[in-house]
């Protein structure tokens, strides 16, 4: 499977590629990946809470004991998304 994180798009639709690649391709290194990527090109769009989102999704390469569920990951992502209409 091909990632693209090349993400010439803005910071909502690299969000959806994230979500969508937990929907339907989960792996926790894939996501964990495509997060850092986001949070490297999009830095300034996070605020603290934010980037405690992005970082629980970064951490799970780390070892099993920060590996989420895809359900959690779903759920992080959903709290994401509110956190990032919130501000804008």
């Amino acid at each position: 499977m091909k990632i693209n994180t090349n993400f010439d798009r803005s910071f909502l639709d690299a969000l959806l590629y994230l979500k969508d690649n937990i929907e339907n391709n989960f792996d926790a290194n894939i996501i964990s990946y495509i997060s850092m990527k986001i949070l490297n090109k999009y830095s300034s769009n996070f605020n603290e809470e934010s980037r405690d989102i992005i970082m629980n999704l970064i951490a799970m390469d780390m070892g099993e004991e920060f590996k989420l569920s895809k359900d959690e990951c779903l759920n992080l992502t959903k709290n994401l998304f509110d956190i990032v209409n919130k501000d804008d």
